[in-house]
């Protein structure tokens, strides 16, 4: 809604003919002498509402129903409260006549004569102010008295602007707020509270309205609010194993300290912590299977992350026996989409599959492969199309060299498969092989595959000992061979053997780099791997479980399960498909019925007492157990008494207001053109490490109470950008790849709400592949900021009127 400001009021467009609020202006309940005024008293409260509506749905229905010969059903719902009308229509289908679809929607009224709309922004940041606006809609058939009241909320202060002895004065209280006015039959007047919030949290939005002949409504909604700067997050899993046969020395007990840390400069209240158990090594990813990454899964390999891992999930819970009736329809529900999504993703032309689908100029060989491993293992659980598979696998052998290694004429995305190096070559071929491999179980690719498979498996089989000086190639080498049994797959083994590095029980393989200041002035307790280091020692633990080689597979297992974050991933989408394929592969190996724990967590430094004890059950094992812990803690004792694996996780959230590591990119940031209603912002970034970064993500900060004008974003200046994807509180921009020359994007933040006195939005620039190379900064108008109250909204809140 655009902000006009015109003497001390403003108008908006109002989805019909403009009108100026100021007709309508409510009179306060609360006595107010403009000259001197003491603290308003709150209203009397009158009879309370009949019915508070609380039920705003985006959508409402999507269900299905089993029809019986007359072609009829009946379905009884509750209608939500929004004040609106709902279009349905529906389809059916049927063994005989196949699909039939309703000749025409069906429209439901959902109608209230006196109703109350309330207009928030999605959220805020805390320490704005924020103008609470409520419409009231006037459809009885005469003048309404109505008496509207905003309930008193402890999270945050009302605030007042008035005259006192001759000076300006701004009353900030908490109370029970209302105001009087009088609306015309078929009208609509607007009211106006401003709030200024004290705490972060969904703030209970209470507003009720009554007129003088008793007709009342009542609303309750929630106002988002954020605490100030950027938030983080560092977790650590600890993997514990009891009175097991992998473990039985340990005579059923466990214990392990962990310490926690914060950087100095944390937003106030932001400092968080917080202590959970599983009992199984699957349960964080399978809790968090819609959301493994706080990323963006705009592109054809991202969106992988919604298909791949719940293959792995599903296979591995009916082979566990813990595939409940709910959790199935819950992860064939997101493969479906998932799988559906990706389809959009493929060329038209060639079959094979790229980031951007079409828009591309050619299909990438390695996605496609990806997309044909996954389909592959899907189809065990839902419907593929066996011609787009077929589709796909012909792309892929058409990419095949007379040696048998597979070119790229695509653009990849993944560093390690980059570049047309030899490296880059054997590692393509090697993930390529294991495509039509898997997809052998598709009618037809048999018969067009085998000869290609076969001359991969030479090739790759010639190329070990160029390989062994990269961890990365010669896991990923390992991996393909395993696949195909090559008797060469333990000579591979032997000189990973030789490379691993181990600590504390756990194994792992790392790539060797130059020494760089990752942190500025702190470091966390335990610093977040590297996406190619999860990768990597994922190849090699899936080799072990494809061996069924548990020994040398546990020490690695620890590992991956440690470097998981708090949603249930890893880093970055490869590495989380791979590590999740290769848990799901050993754990399944692992499985025990015999499960009985208690995992206790205890402060054991400084700070406030704490203690919490878990009970894990075979029956409770994948439920998210957790616990608040007090922010003040540094350390935790984990121990554990019992049988069985479970996995305890002790994770640390807080915001900041500083770009914690040292920058990868640089970012410039200017503002043109500020006014009360906008202003455009203009980023300029470019890498500032040795070569580029792959894709990269430009996400701009929204300010609360604005939205971005997508018609004026202007990527003229960003040759790389391939699209954009809006958020509830950013703009993401896809840059295809970064490099030392500048790239700039400007879009105008237009005002959409009332909030005063903005606080900075955060604009975040990282590789998708290696989130730690990213760059943070902040951008404030300085027009906006600085605005109070009077100056977004005027007398509608009540502000002396300063102007002639």
């Amino acid at each position: 809604m655009p902000i006009r400001r015109f003497r001390g009021g403003m108008m908006a467009d109002f989805g019909g003919p403009r009108m100026m609020f100021a007709m309508a202006a409510p009179a306060p309940v609360m006595a107010m002498n403009v000259q001197s005024a003491p603290r308003p008293a709150a209203p009397s409260k009158p009879k309370p509402v009949q019915k508070v509506r609380k039920l705003f749905p985006e959508t409402w229905l999507w269900t299905n129903s089993t029809v019986g010969y007359t072609g009829d059903t009946t379905m009884s719902v509750k209608v939500p409260d929004t004040i609106t009308k709902w279009v349905a229509t529906a389809f059916a289908v049927n063994n005989k006549t196949g699909l039939g679809l309703s000749p025409s929607p069906a429209n439901v009224e959902v109608f209230m004569p006196f109703f109350i709309s309330l207009q928030l922004p999605y959220s805020v940041i805390r320490g704005e102010e924020v103008i609470i606006q409520a419409n009231i809609f006037n459809y009885l058939p005469y003048e309404a008295e109505v008496l509207i009241i905003l309930e008193k909320n402890e999270g945050w202060n009302n605030t007042v602007t008035l005259f006192k002895d001759s000076n300006i004065v701004r009353e900030k209280f908490k109370a029970r707020i209302g105001r009087k006015f009088k609306i015309p039959a078929g009208g609509v007047a607007p009211a106006y509270f401003p709030v200024e919030p004290l705490v972060t949290g969904d703030l209970k939005v209470n507003m009720s309205a009554w007129t003088s002949t008793g007709i009342s409504d009542g609303v309750i909604k929630y106002l988002k609010v954020e605490p100030e700067g950027t938030e983080n997050e560092f977790n650590q899993p600890v993997l514990i194993s009891l009175g097991t046969p992998q473990n039985p020395e340990n005579g059923g007990l466990f214990r392990e300290d962990v310490d926690i840390s914060f950087p100095p400069n944390t937003v106030k209240g932001s400092r968080r912590i917080r202590a959970s158990v599983f009992g199984d090594i699957m349960g964080p990813s399978i809790n968090g299977i819609e959301n493994l990454l706080k990323m963006p899964y705009g592109c054809g390999e991202q969106n992988m992350l919604n298909f791949a891992p719940n293959i792995f999930v599903q296979k591995y819970l009916a082979a566990t026996n813990k595939l409940t009736p709910d959790l199935e329809s819950k992860i064939k529900d997101y493969t479906i989409k998932g799988y559906q999504r990706e389809m959009t993703y493929q060329h038209s032309n060639t079959g094979g599959f790229s980031a951007f689908g079409d828009s591309d100029k050619s299909a990438t060989t390695w996605l496609t492969s990806f997309v044909i491993k996954s389909s592959a293992q899907a189809s065990r659980f839902i419907t593929i199309d066996d011609d787009s598979v077929l589709r796909a696998v012909q792309f892929v052998i058409d990419q095949q060299n007379p040696d048998g290694s597979f070119r790229e004429p695509g653009r990849v995305l993944h560093k390690e498969m980059q570049g047309g190096s030899a490296a880059g070559e054997r590692s393509l071929t090697a993930f390529v092989l294991i495509a039509p491999k898997e997809a052998t179980v598709f009618n037809g690719v048999q018969e067009v595959a085998q000869r290609a498979i076969d001359k991969a498996t030479m090739y790759l089989e010639g190329q070990i000992t160029p390989a062994q000086n990269n961890l990365y190639e010669l896991a990923l080498l390992g991996y393909a061979l395993e696949m195909v049994k090559s008797p060469k797959v333990d000579d591979i083994l032997s000189i990973l053997q030789s490379k691993a590095q181990t600590e504390g029980g756990m194994k792992y393989w790392k790539k060797p780099v130059t020494a760089e200041k990752k942190w500025k002035s702190w470091a966390p307790v335990k610093d977040r791997p590297k996406a190619v280091d999860v990768e990597t020692t994922a190849y090699v633990l899936l080799i072990y479980a494809l061996k069924g080689d548990k020994v040398n597979a546990i020490p690695i297992m620890r590992w991956i399960a440690a470097q998981r974050n708090p949603e249930g991933g890893f880093v970055s989408t490869q590495d989380t498909v791979v590590a999740l394929q290769s848990l799901a592969e050993i754990a399944s190996y692992l499985y025990s019925k015999t499960f009985n724990m208690r995992v206790r967590f205890d402060n054991v430094g400084t700070g406030t007492p704490f203690t919490k004890e878990f009970r894990i059950t075979q029956d409770n094992a994948l439920v998210f157990q957790f616990e608040e812990v007090p922010h003040d803690v540094q350390r935790l004792g984990i121990s554990a008494e019992g049988s069985g694996i479970a996995l305890a996780e002790v994770a640390t959230f807080f915001n900041i207001e500083d770009d914690l590591q040292s920058a990868a990119f640089d970012a410039n940031v200017t503002l043109e053109g500020e006014t009360m209603n906008g202003f455009t912002v203009k980023v300029c970034t470019r890498w500032l490490k040795e070569g580029n970064a792959a894709m990269s993500i430009m996400d701009i900060g929204i300010p609360s109470g604005m939205q971005p004008d997508l018609d004026s974003l202007d990527t003229s200046m960003a040759p790389y950008y391939k699209r954009k994807e809006m958020g509830s509180r950013k703009l993401t921009i896809y840059l295809d790849e970064i490099n030392a020359l500048p790239q700039r994007v400007s879009v105008y933040m237009q005002t959409t709400d009332m909030v005063g006195e903005k606080q900075p939005s955060v604009i975040r620039i990282f590789d998708y592949y290696e989130p730690d190379n990213q760059v943070t900064t902040f951008y404030q108008s300085a027009k906006l900021a600085s605005a109070g109250v009077c100056d977004v909204c005027g007398r509608e809140c009540f502000c002396p009127d300063l102007e002639p």
